[in-house]
């Protein structure tokens, strides 16, 4: 995951940015949110795509 991109930003670099702008425990609950997601097969990506379009609107 570390050498994963989305756009021009690595994965580490994401989620230094999250924790940053959001807090260690919104991070946190939002990789429960994304567990949860996972296992009941929803589109995790589909959440995590639209935490980053709230945050880049913001």
């Amino acid at each position: 995951m570390k050498y994963s991109y989305v756009g021009k930003h690595s994965a580490e670099e994401i989620s230094e940015m999250l924790i940053h702008s959001l807090g260690a425990e919104e991070v946190k609950r939002i990789l429960a949110d994304i567990d949860i997601i996972n296992r009941r097969s929803g589109d995790t990506v589909k959440y995590f795509m639209l935490i980053l379009e709230g945050l880049k609107a913001a």
